[in-house]
């Protein structure tokens, strides 16, 4: 691998020499990666991980396969977009929620309301969540997702009275945890990363921008707490880079340096939080606060 490589990889400046360890490194999940050049001189190439895609499209799946039962239970394609339909097959409704149907935080973020909001969402999950998954992993990407999801229809319960559906507050997640990607890493990939924030927070901000201009339609609490629960989420389970092993004599594999028991710690963290954030909305609906 040369200097004369494709310009779009990025440059990234030099790196200090971290010791030991490389026998430890394995590849098992990683499929490929993107090559950066590490500066100056002759340059040193790193190879940033990449993952496989699978978790995405099997979300995409469940997604289409749940609108198409919601249209079937509806009578028609248009009847995805009746209220009791959507009520009966676990819309966020606060008064019921408040009643005991906590399930419903969950099972909101798998319908859709009508063929245009389904699209939309696909479409917005197709495209950020693979990016995302690449990055992060088949298991974080989902806790990611999860995470951002919840906190979204948490976020709603607390200040939205309205019946709301759609997995839009995790998809928000999703593209708050690519800017948190390349946030972290903006040091090690240089002008990439900072090109990927910007267009992250370019993204993000017209999103919300819409989203505030059909606030009639438009569920922003769930918007709100998604995006701040994927950023959240996204950075603490970001990848800490660091040079790994030789693969050859001018190109080094990146390595993780955050331990696999992080990733459960941290997942199990922010859900013990989002669950002390929702009792405390919980007790405020029943009137206790």
């Amino acid at each position: 691998m040369t200097p004369a490589e494709p310009a779009d990889r990025g440059r990234i400046p030099d790196l200090p020499r971290i010791p030991g360890e490389s026998g430890a490194w394995t590849t098992t999940g990683l499929t490929n990666g993107v090559d950066v050049p590490s500066g100056r001189g002759t340059p040193t190439w790193l190879r940033v991980p990449l993952f496989p895609v699978w978790a995405t499209n099997i979300l995409l799946g469940i997604l289409v396969v749940v609108w198409l039962y919601e249209s079937y239970v509806g009578g028609s394609l248009a009847g995805s977009e009746r209220i009791d339909v959507l009520r009966q097959l676990g819309a966020k409704d606060n008064g019921l929620i408040v009643q005991g149907e906590y399930w419903r935080l969950i099972t909101a973020m798998f319908l859709h309301a009508g063929f245009l909001h389904i699209a939309f969402n696909g479409y917005a999950l197709l495209i950020f969540g693979q990016q995302v998954e690449r990055f992060y992993g088949w298991a974080r990407f989902l806790a990611i997702y999860f995470i951002a999801g919840l906190a979204g229809s948490i976020a709603s319960f607390a200040f939205s009275p309205a019946i709301s559906v759609g997995a839009s507050g995790a998809i928000f997640g999703v593209m708050g945890a690519m800017g948190a990607f390349f946030w972290v890493q903006r040091r090690l990939l240089g002008a990439m990363a900072r090109t990927q924030l910007w267009n992250a927070v370019t993204i993000i901000g017209i999103n919300i921008l819409f989203g505030l201009s059909q606030s009639g339609a438009i569920d922003n609490m769930a918007h709100g707490g998604g995006l701040i629960g994927g950023l959240i989420a996204g950075f603490a389970l970001a990848p800490r880079y660091r040079p790994g092993p030789a693969l050859g004599p001018d190109e080094r594999m990146l390595e993780d340096r955050l331990p696999w028991w992080a990733f459960i710690a941290v997942t199990v963290a922010l859900l013990a939080v989002e669950l002390l954030l929702f009792a405390a909305a919980l007790a405020y609906q029943k009137g206790h606060l």
